[in-house]
Formats: structure tokens, sequence, C-alpha cells
């Protein structure tokens, strides 16, 4: 029976490649978030709501091609967008509660946003098989 740091080992191995260029392209994604939240949300003064709607779309088709061009996901485009609509969503909606309630800028609430996010979005796109670790995808209902 292997030991707990052993399996821990072996599962943080097959993940050596794909996170740390999932987290490159996640901090791309984190400052174009930011600054896209910047220009709508503060320079432009577009509702909180709208603007980070926009910044978000226009971050996910270009995140999801350089996921796809480096390796990091499967083609999977189908779940990769269910999975990131829903974070996404979320994200807008986190955005919206902390301009609008908490008085925090567009970039700040952006920034909170997309860092509490980004491993629970990364664990959630390898348990649905989108992450390509080279492993093949699990099948795993539990």
């Amino acid at each position: 029976m292997d030991s707990v740091s052993t399996r821990m080992k072996r599962k943080l191995a097959t993940h050596r490649t794909t996170l740390p260029k999932f987290l490159f392209i996640g901090a791309l994604k984190t400052f174009s978030a930011v600054a896209l939240n910047w220009l709508f949300i503060d320079v432009l003064e577009m509702a909180a709501l709208i603007g980070s709607g926009i910044a978000y779309v226009l971050v996910f088709i270009g995140t999801y091609i350089a996921y796809v061009k480096s390796g990091t996901i499967r083609r999977g485009f189908v779940r990769y967008t269910v999975i990131i609509v829903a974070f996404n969503a979320l994200a807008v909606l986190m955005v919206t509660l902390m301009v609008d309630h908490l008085d925090m800028a567009g970039y700040s609430s952006s920034f909170v946003t997309t860092v509490v996010l980004v491993f629970l979005r990364y664990l959630i796109l390898y348990r649905f098989g989108v992450i390509n670790t080279g492993e093949a995808p699990s099948t795993k209902d539990g």
C-alpha cells in the first residue's frame, strides 16, 4: 500500500508540466482581465455588470486559444466552455458585488476574483478531463 506522500508525489508529477503552463497563461489572463476591467469600469465608466461581462468574454476567447496552442487542455471545447462559463459568471458576480457593494475599484476586484478562482478552476477542469496531463481522461464518477 502506497504511503500518502508517495501518492501525493505521483499525483504532483502528473501535473509538473501542465500546471506551470496553466499558471503562466492564467497570469496573462489575470493581467488581461484586470486591465480590461479597469478600462471598461474605471476609465470608460461602464456598469460593472456590463464591463466585466465584456472583459471576461474577451479573456475567455484568448485564454482558450492559448491553452489549446500550448497543449495545456484537450480540444473539448464544449466541456471547457461549460466549465469556464460557470466560472466567468461567478467572476462577473464577484466583481459586481465587490464594485457595487464593497466600493472596490474594477482592477482590484478583478484581481481578487481571479486569484480566488484560479486553482479551483484548474481542479475542476482536471476533474472533468479537460486538462491535458498526458494521462487518459478520468472516467471516474466519484
